[in-house]
């Protein structure tokens, strides 16, 4: 089946830093501080990290850490980096290290320079350290290009560009969007020059880096319209040579990077082209129901109500009629999307519905791994929506949690 579009790719984001802030102080030991959070989602949060803590390491070692860093990714989207330090530091292979140099990042994007060496020293001891017989390179790669990030974010490109060299291109791709952000006017036409130079005989994975690259400069120069179209015309060319599923996601990050601009228009236009696609697409039912449900998201987000109450209407409908013929373990994550787009709408009632669904959904295997990563993924679902659950829905939750032991 096709990557569950519900899971958000990591990326460095360059556009738009953070102010300087007391919250998001230098990052050593101690300084740093976690603004304040709401009951709910810091209760969230914490069943989030507990779920996946429970995991235990032997033999779910990938399992817990990759669950571990969902929490520590979704702690730095809510703005707690502190909650994100303590999760970091607990994760027991390679994936600390991604951490840390996501935390790196964090602290880069609010002009935090000392802390944000603190934490890519860590990153790099991870990096430096010995290596499992069975870790596989692009591993420590993923580090290094979230480090070049970071060091992108801070002006010192010399940097990025040692930890970049040798680099395959899909471990490149968030260093090339955050070079694409800060991309001089002056230099544009040199950038497009060599995205274009690369199409003709690019491979997959070089295909995709021209798509994030060139999504990063149209996000960069959308106020100048035809450096804006020059932008968009290689996104376009760059997708022809991949899945379908890469259209689809590129189409919806330029119609939210137009509605970023106010530009409605446009977003409405890339909105109606998103629709039409997935609609000729062919689908599984668990991968078609979180689709429809991001583009009904984003009708409501361009103004269409009308058509965004049908898309999740008929998402929903889709779902229920295919239950039966979705494995298990896929069916909470077909339902978050469906959820989040209900609370995107407004329609708080049905979203806990839903939620409340998935959690049950994902409670019938007998083995405790796939409920701990549904728990783990269902409670950051609700985070980061900014929905507050019923006392019902997060005594479920915490239920679940309970629950948890062996067999896993």
């Amino acid at each position: 089946p096709a990557p569950n579009p519900s899971i958000r790719r990591w990326s460095c984001d360059a556009r738009n830093p953070a102010p300087r802030s007391a919250t998001a102080a230098a990052a050593g030991k101690g300084a740093m501080t976690d603004p304040p959070i709401d009951a709910a989602r810091a209760e969230l949060l914490r069943l989030a990290e507990e779920a996946a803590s429970a995991l235990p390491l032997q033999p779910h070692v990938k399992n817990r850490s990759r669950a571990q860093e969902s929490v520590v990714e979704a702690c730095l989207e809510l703005d707690q980096p502190v909650r994100a330090r303590e999760v970091s530091s607990s994760i027991a292979n390679w994936r600390r290290g991604s951490a840390f140099a996501a935390l790196a990042v964090y602290c880069a994007t609010r002009h935090d320079e000392r802390g944000a060496h603190e934490w890519l020293d860590r990153a790099q001891v991870v990096l430096s350290g010995p290596v499992d017989e069975d870790e596989q390179t692009w591993r420590l790669d993923r580090i290094r290009g979230k480090m070049a990030c970071a060091h992108l974010l801070l002006g010192e490109e010399e940097a990025a560009e040692e930890l970049e060299f040798g680099l395959e291109a899909v471990e490149r791709i968030a260093a090339e969007e955050a070079r694409s952000k800060l991309t001089p006017a002056d230099r544009f036409d040199e950038r497009i020059a060599a995205l274009n130079g690369l199409l003709p005989s690019a491979t997959f994975e070089q295909a995709r880096l021209a798509v994030a690259s060139a999504t990063a400069l149209f996000d960069r120069f959308y106020e100048d319209p035809e450096r804006r179209a020059a932008a968009e015309g290689v996104v376009r060319s760059a997708w022809t040579k991949l899945p379908v599923l890469v259209r689809i996601e590129a189409t919806e990050r330029l119609a939210r990077l137009a509605l970023e601009h106010s530009d409605r228009t446009v977003a409405e236009a890339l909105a109606n082209e998103l629709r039409e696609v997935v609609d000729g697409a062919t689908w599984l039912p668990e991968d078609f129901v979180p689709w429809q449900s991001r583009v009904a998201s984003l009708m409501h987000d361009v103004g269409d109500d009308t058509q965004a109450r049908a898309l999740i209407t008929r998402a929903r409908e889709r779902y229920f009629e295919s239950r039966d013929r979705i494995v298990d373990i896929y069916r909470a994550g077909a339902l978050r999307p469906l959820a989040e787009a209900y609370a995107r709408l407004g329609d708080t009632a049905r979203a806990l519905e839903i939620w409340t669904i998935a959690v049950e959904e994902s409670v019938h295997n007998p083995n405790s791994r796939p409920r701990a990563e549904d728990l783990v993924a269902t409670c950051l679902s609700i985070a980061r929506s900014g929905v507050d659950p019923d006392g019902s829905l997060f005594e479920r939750l915490r239920e679940v949690r309970a629950g948890l032991s062996a067999p896993w």
